[in-house]
């Protein structure tokens, strides 16, 4: 084991083993940060597979100025708030209960959003001809399925989530019955039907941000209730993966990542590789990629949205994903930066995304509303994420969060809403 591996997992264990202590708080962004990225090193140093190879000196450099940065961001946001005292979690969760929600709001946007989605679904399965869990390669369905426009609609299924559980926390009038009732058939529907489609990552921005806000504002995650959880999500997640290996053959992701452990322990075969074939990746395109595209990458929502995306690859030549290794084709959440602006980018932009995320939560911890703590539970995912993708550059994800800060802007009483992010 290299001294980068060890170091970096006894980081890792460090982190974890002063979560759980008194006052500590589980999902503080350089917590989560932390955690993610010394697992992230330290696996990806031990090269547990053929695919793997030592970086140079350049991809070192790169990889800890993007982290390091990210890092400087949250100690930045940490020293200008030292003179303001940060409330108990106790505390922080009693104002946020005893803050009132405007139910009208919170209703009819959850009714909307279900009621588009439906839409989009129901007009995707028909183009379809049917949906990715029942198709013959469903793996290869699911990645063919839906088309743009309608698709926006469907992948706002975490959004959609997200409010019904601050219906569910935070509407306890009896009279509402009726209402609660159909928030709970739209909340089924849409987490069951969206499993049809065999789609991971959505999941995640789902299950990521609702553990959070339900940690910060209510009472009702204790560390039993936080292990349940993570072992019944990635239980789900694990099906899901099943669905779309079907027709594959045993030890499949054993023999093609090539790897170096003997075959009893190749089930960690799959988590391996999906972790350090990102930072390979990385590391092996910034040492080949010699042109910049100035925003291109990083702003992938408003290629999408305003239409300029394929245009402008074809025009260009642009290539999203260069120098793959095999077929692991995810790059961390730096590459984009990298492609746009270099080390330039790559230095600035995390710690820009850090400052945001870290101004959000100091912000939660002193002055919560319901608004600031679902927004920062969302920043968190984008976090556990940062290892694998710019989730924030994706259109589906932007999306997500604007209607997210709007809606919840909105269902404060009137009077509020101007210190909803205070």
């Amino acid at each position: 084991m290299s001294w980068v591996s060890i170091i970096c997992l006894s980081l890792c264990f460090l982190i974890v083993s002063t979560a759980f202590t008194r006052r500590a708080d589980v999902f503080a962004p350089y917590r989560v940060f932390g955690f993610i990225w010394f697992l992230a090193i330290g696996l990806t140093d031990l090269k547990f597979s053929f695919y793997q190879r030592e970086w140079s000196v350049y991809s070192w450099f790169v990889l800890f100025i993007g982290v390091g940065s990210a890092l400087l961001g949250f100690f930045i946001v940490a020293v200008t708030f030292l003179d303001q005292p940060m409330l108990s979690l106790r505390e922080q969760r009693k104002k946020i209960l005893e803050r009132p929600v405007n139910e009208e709001v919170l209703f009819w946007s959850i009714i909307v959003l279900a009621s588009l989605y439906t839409i989009g679904f129901i007009a995707e399965v028909l183009v379809a001809g049917g949906v990715p869990a029942f198709a013959a390669k469903p793996d290869r369905a699911r990645v063919d399925f839906g088309f743009f426009g309608m698709h926006l609609f469907v992948t706002m299924m975490p959004t959609i989530l997200l409010l019904a559980t601050e219906y569910f926390v935070f509407v306890r009038d009896g009279s509402r019955k009726r209402r609660k009732s159909l928030v709970i058939a739209a909340y089924s529907f849409v987490f069951l039907s969206f499993a049809l489609l065999l789609v991971r990552f959505l999941y995640v921005m789902w299950g990521v941000p609702t553990l959070c806000f339900l940690y910060y504002a209510t009472n009702r995650v204790k560390l039993k209730h936080f292990v349940l959880s993570i072992a019944g999500f990635f239980g789900f997640l694990q099906i899901l993966r099943s669905i779309r290996s079907i027709g594959y053959v045993e030890n499949y992701s054993y023999v093609i990542a090539r790897v170096r452990f003997p075959k009893t322990y190749s089930a960690f075969t799959e988590p391996y590789m999906y972790i350090v074939m990102n930072l390979e990746n990385f590391a092996r395109s910034v040492e080949q990629w010699t042109s910049f595209t100035y925003g291109y990458f990083t702003l992938d929502f408003l290629m999408a949205l305003t239409g300029l995306k394929h245009p402008l690859a074809k025009e260009f030549g642009l290539v999203e994903r260069p120098f793959l290794i095999s077929s692991y084709n995810t790059f961390s959440f730096l590459m984009p930066f990298y492609q746009d602006f270099g080390v330039i980018g790559v230095a600035v932009i995390p710690f820009l995304i850090a400052v945001t995320i870290g101004y959000t939560y100091h912000t939660m911890r002193r002055r919560p509303t319901i608004a600031n703590a679902m927004v920062y539970s969302f920043g968190v995912s984008i976090l556990v994420l940062s290892f694998f993708i710019h989730a924030l550059g994706m259109l589906s994800i932007f999306l997500n969060l604007c209607v997210l800060i709007f809606v919840n802007y909105r269902m404060l009483p009137q009077g509020q809403t101007g210190r909803a992010f205070e």
